[in-house]
């Protein structure tokens, strides 16, 4: 039984992330109408589902212990040092190992949620406490990107809903009839869908809502907009939960099971295959270019062999931390040069593209005149415009374009233009 209550899960799991993989690889082209309706249906639900899930699994004490949150802590630092060297090589910004890239802030958020989920889970009505700080949470500036915090809040009543709930609940739809299960399946799906208008019809949402970052302009709206979110969401969630069998269903059941390699391995696949269909100009049948993406990069990345690799590499990195670990074999000997290299990499980059910055800064102050031609760019970018018919008249205008009734217009123009230029360059 125990058995088959994993493959059920491991059939949601494996479901969700073929989607989280898809989403990606169409992320980069959004330019053709039918991409984006499809990532915004995907982003409407996949990620609350996997929080959900992990939640879920992170009641037992293993999911909890030392070594879990290190090996998680691990991967985080080889993914984010991984991004960081591929932005600078790009000639990107890049900041400090607190952001989170892409993908990694999730990685930090299961740390999170996991080291406090087993005192917090303890306060009364918790969930009902972490629902209202993510719904408000949009009107604190302080919530930002550093340490993923914007995501950890917003997600955090998933993973406790997850946490709290019972694994009788489960066992009881497992053992609910299959024809009320398909009733139930289109009600929740029915619901997903009406929920789901209403945001975007209703309450105007984009894309970025469904992420939930910084906002730009905060009002009450964005709160109802992230609870339509959370609702739509519990009704796909309930839509996977009454759908997945207890079976194991080929090529689903298997990236479920190895979906932490796929996660891991995943995002810089797809912005690359992003970069090159947006290059390429292939955007209008991106759908079709992803999806063949996605299958070719789950079965690769999600077989047993690159799922059993990828573990083994964080468990002998974590391992080097180890007290009585004092192997010198050359298997340790490369761990050591990875971990040490991601870590430089972590505090090197930061470093860098900061003195990168300051010498920027510095040129600004290093010609306090212009050029000639910069001169002349300078002035072809302002155009004079006379407007009104009472104040400024046109006799008057001519007069002062030729030295009549007055200081010249264009003795005035150009004090104003040089103190301008003072105010710039000094």
């Amino acid at each position: 039984m125990e058995k088959k209550r994993y493959a059920y899960w491991d059939n949601i799991k494996g479901i969700l992330i073929i989607l989280v993989v898809f989403g990606h690889f169409l992320l980069g082209i959004q330019d053709f109408i039918l991409n984006k309706i499809v990532i915004c249906i995907i982003y409407m639900f996949h990620m609350p589902a996997f929080v959900f899930i992990s939640g879920y699994f992170s009641k037992s004490e293993h999911s909890k212990s030392f070594n879990t949150i290190f090996k998680l802590t691990i991967a985080y630092i080889l993914l984010t040092s991984g991004f960081m060297l591929g932005m600078m090589l790009c000639g990107k910004r890049t900041p400090s190992i607190i952001t989170p890239y892409y993908s990694a802030w999730y990685l930090l958020a299961l740390i999170v949620w996991r080291i406090t989920v087993p005192y917090l889970s303890k306060v009364k009505h918790i969930l009902i406490i972490l629902t209202l700080i993510s719904l408000f949470s949009v009107f604190w500036s302080e919530i930002n990107l550093q340490y993923g915090m914007v995501k950890i809040i917003a997600f955090y009543p998933f993973f406790m809903a997850g946490y709290l709930l019972p694994k009788d609940k489960v066992k009881s739809i497992l053992n609910i009839p299959q024809k009320k299960k398909y009733l139930f399946c289109g009600i929740f799906a029915l619901s997903a869908i009406i929920t789901g208008a209403i945001l975007f019809y209703v309450f105007k949402i984009r894309l970025f809502d469904l992420i939930p970052n910084i906002y730009e302009q905060v009002d009450i709206n964005r709160v109802f907009a992230r609870a339509s979110f959370f609702i739509t969401s519990v009704f796909a969630i309930m839509f996977f939960m009454f759908l997945s069998v207890e079976k194991q269903l080929p090529f689903i059941t298997k990236m479920g099971k190895n979906s932490l390699s796929i996660y891991i391995l995943h995002r810089p696949i797809t912005l690359s295959v992003a970069f090159i269909l947006e290059s390429s100009g292939l955007t209008t049948f991106g759908l079709i270019y992803c999806a063949i993406a996605t299958f070719i990069f789950c079965f690769i990345a999600g077989s047993d062999f690159i799922s059993k690799t990828v573990n083994n590499i964080l468990e002998e990195c974590c391992n080097l931390f180890n007290c009585d670990n004092n192997s010198k074999s050359i298997k340790n000997i490369i761990f050591r040069i990875i971990i040490i290299f991601a870590i430089v990499l972590i505090l090197w980059i930061p470093y860098i593209s900061e003195i990168k910055n300051k010498s920027n800064k510095l040129n600004l102050f290093q010609y306090k005149t212009m050029e000639k031609n910069m001169e002349t760019e300078f002035d072809k970018a302002f155009k004079i415009i006379f407007a009104g018919d009472l104040i400024l008249l046109e006799d008057q205008i001519k007069r002062g374009y030729h030295g009549g009734g007055g200081i010249p217009l264009k003795i005035i123009l150009n004090i104003v233009r040089n103190i301008f230029l003072m105010r710039i360059w000094l």
